[in-house]
């Protein structure tokens, strides 16, 4: 079963219910689903949706992500749901949801989906496949990133948010392994869709007060279980600037609530007191985009993007000084 791009939520609903009744299956169809139960890495060979499928590249709460290869496409990436998760549990909604939301979404800075479907009782998306690294594999390198390269990629990666909420879409896990930076255009791509909350559906799968998304990145109403809106992610890519600065996230506990804590009720140390060869205006910047109330923060990403070409543009003018 197959399904080229737009995919409509409902339409691939039932065709699962289809593909999942159906009696008068081939005696191996099972094969590559108790694979991936057993092992992820024993997929890797195997062959799904025209794709041979390859090395890992993640694996997440819901699904593992492989480089795969097509025939006539080239090299892919396949990302499958794993098997524990039955159709109707909340993993399976997210995966389907997120089917939904890619093929509304195109954008340069942005995953583009290219078809999806069930086969063999696997989901699967086919999405673009693009060489680079992500900013966590960076930082785990690089330890941290120049003032100016900082701000190079989180602008970026605002130009990709802001894309996403003009489809009415709040990613909710902005994060160091969810953007990647492409090898030879260095262009800044956002990631993952898994835990968006889609402004378009009539109720959120995410049960109210139960929170979701990394608690090194959440902002505040996040860990608290509170509503949350497009300032969430303005709030979790400054958590992810601040990273890229300091070389380190702004709070960590010594466990998942310890972290959640601290993001809603410890004052942020500001990056240039931390290391005082960050220029102080963008320490401001990271600190407005955190602020603990989201009415202080900057209220959508047209603001954010505005301070941050005005400081590449003075430090492009001023080559060789700081972005001061």
């Amino acid at each position: 079963m197959f399904f080229d791009k737009t995919v409509n939520l409902f339409e691939l609903r039932k065709q699962a219910d289809e593909e999942l009744t159906d009696k008068a299956k081939d005696k191996n169809q099972n094969s590559l689903k108790q694979a991936l139960a057993s092992n992820p890495k024993n997929l890797i060979g195997s062959v799904l949706a025209n794709c041979k499928i390859g090395k890992i590249l993640g694996i997440g709460g819901s699904g593992v992500v492989y480089k795969a290869h097509h025939k006539e496409q080239g090299s892919l990436v396949i990302k499958v749901l794993q098997p524990k998760h039955k159709f109707t549990s909340e993993e399976s909604q997210r995966f389907l949801k997120e089917i939904n939301v890619l093929s509304r979404l195109e954008h340069e800075n942005l995953i583009r989906i290219l078809s999806a479907g069930i086969e063999q009782e696997l989901f699967f998306i086919l999405m673009n496949y693009i060489e680079g690294m992500t900013l966590e594999k960076l930082l785990e390198n690089e330890q941290k990133f120049s003032p100016q390269r900082a701000c190079q990629i989180i602008l970026g990666a605002s130009h990709a948010i802001k894309a996403v909420h003009s489809a009415n879409i709040i990613h909710r896990d902005i994060k160091p392994s969810n953007i990647l930076v492409s090898s030879k255009k260095q262009q800044v791509v956002l990631l993952d869709f898994g835990l968006v909350k889609d402004q378009q559906m009539p109720c959120d799968i995410t049960q109210r007060g139960v929170a979701v998304g990394t608690p090194t990145y959440m902002a505040p109403e996040q860990c608290c279980g509170r509503e949350v809106d497009f300032r969430t992610d303005i709030y979790s890519l400054g958590a992810t600037f601040f990273h890229l600065l300091v070389g380190k996230p702004p709070f960590l506990g010594f466990n998942a609530v310890a972290t959640m804590l601290a993001q809603a009720s410890k004052p942020l140390e500001l990056p240039h007191s931390i290391d005082p060869s960050i220029p102080e205006n963008i320490s401001l910047i990271v600190a407005r985009m955190m602020e603990k109330e989201p009415i202080k923060r900057y209220q959508n990403m047209d603001e954010l993007i505005v301070d941050l070409e005005k400081l590449i543009q003075a430090s492009n003018s001023h080559q060789g000084e700081p972005l001061a």
